[in-house]
């Protein structure tokens, strides 16, 4: 069985993972952890995350997990400190991504966005939560309008199993 897990990096990202069927099996916020006075991902507990889903063979014997990240760039106007906290963030995740999943790719946001046909207004977050509803109508999760991160990773999941159940790759 696969799962599709879908990332929104970053230190106010989540992590989404839905099944064959479309179904969300679980999503979380991206752990954080205090280091230097600074927040950064709590490569510990993001990894622990991935564990929880490969080793619960009582349920699934044979899983494979399949994720995509969304891939980061940085600004123009974005300074040195906040261009490698992106940088940081991003490879962690991809790092531990490559090592837990049994496929992954990443893919900028536009891709993505195109390929699910997810409406556009011209407010990415607002478009993504409005998709996202109504793709996982009973999912509660998303009542807030700062849950704009946790829609993007259940649409990058629903891109996850379109790609790689139709081979893999952008």
């Amino acid at each position: 069985m696969n799962l599709y897990c879908g990332i929104d990096p970053g230190k106010t990202g989540a992590i989404a993972f839905i099944n064959e069927d479309r179904s969300l099996e679980d999503i979380f916020d991206m752990p954080i952890e205090v280091a230097a006075g600074k927040n950064r991902i709590d490569v510990d507990a993001l990894s622990s995350l991935f564990e929880e889903f490969l080793t619960c063979g009582d349920f699934y014997p044979e899983i494979e997990i399949c994720t995509v990240v969304e891939r980061q760039s940085s600004r123009p106007s974005q300074g040195v400190v906040s261009v490698f906290s992106i940088g940081d963030s991003f490879g962690v995740v991809r790092a531990l991504a490559s090592v837990y999943s049994y496929s992954s790719l990443d893919v900028t946001p536009r891709t993505w966005q195109k390929k699910i046909n997810r409406p556009s207004t011209g407010d990415s977050k607002a478009d993504s939560l409005a998709y996202a509803r109504e793709l996982f109508p009973n999912y509660d999760g998303l009542t807030r309008k700062k849950d704009h991160n946790r829609a993007d990773a259940l649409l990058i999941a629903i891109y996850a199993r379109m790609m790689f159940r139709n081979g893999g790759g952008e």
